[in-house]
């Protein structure tokens, strides 16, 4: 397409790129913002893995990194931005809660796995695991706030760390809309064969009073998509939900 002339030029050679590797690190953006005198953490997690395969801790290892900035920054309020996050790794979302919590509840029980009847052998009690940042030099920031940006797609494994949290930190509050309702944990089961895969539902996921949860319901219902004005930049401080989670960190929302 040749914009000077508003015309395709057919038959011309163009010469492109290889095809090659697109790292989808779901740590997505992340920054301290000065807020009133605050120091305010705003990460984007786009959804829980560790790392690009089974054996890779990378993305778990940026995430860390950004963490110990966010400690020596002094931030202790945080704006976690969940709005695209589809789910993930429950090892992940241990890890992310562990950093995330008031350091009072730190190797208190996190939640329940629990399998059927048949494999009772695999049930789990998570904690808030403390070991997870000794072994790996994580910072816990000790939150007296946490604000979660949420959408209709946030499901699965942002939820668990939501319902996990909740209670656990003096302030947790919700903005967007309500997620989706995945209480559940599934398995991939690969046949190499013939190159197919099921990812069927193998275990309940509770929180630490062991009672099961709906989808997370906002404390602010915020629609995100409606004014396209607003529909700017991670982190512009004039972006829709953000705005409003700064706003109500100063009470003027």
């Amino acid at each position: 397409y040749n914009p000077e002339s508003d015309k395709l030029d057919l038959g011309k050679k163009v010469q492109i790129d290889t095809a090659r590797e697109i790292v989808d690190n779901p740590v997505y953006f992340n920054k301290v913002i000065d807020w009133g005198g605050r120091k305010v953490g705003y990460l984007v997690y786009n959804h829980f893995s560790s790392g690009k395969t089974d054996n890779d801790k990378s993305f778990d290892k940026d995430m860390l990194a950004r963490f110990k900035d966010f400690k020596t920054a002094g931030v202790n309020e945080f704006v976690l931005d969940l709005r695209y996050n589809k789910g993930g790794s429950i090892d992940c979302v241990q890890l992310l809660s562990t950093m995330l919590v008031s350091s009072y509840y730190l190797d208190q029980t996190m939640g329940f796995l629990e399998y059927n009847d048949k494999n009772t052998d695999k049930d789990v009690t998570l904690t808030f695991d403390s070991k997870l940042l000794n072994t790996s030099g994580g910072k816990n920031l000790d939150l007296t706030t946490l604000i979660v940006l949420i959408g209709g797609e946030t499901a699965g494994a942002p939820e668990m760390l939501m319902h996990c949290l909740n209670g656990k930190i003096q302030k947790l509050i919700a903005i967007g809309s309500s997620t989706k309702g995945q209480n559940v944990a599934t398995e991939q089961f690969i046949n190499e064969e013939f190159q197919w895969s099921v990812n069927p539902v193998v275990a309940t996921i509770y929180d630490s009073e062991h009672d099961t949860y709906p989808g997370f319901k906002p404390t602010y219902s915020v629609n995100a998509s409606t004014d396209y004005l607003t529909f700017l930049p991670f982190g512009d401080e004039k972006e829709t939900l953000l705005s409003v989670a700064l706003g109500v960190l100063n009470g003027t929302y």
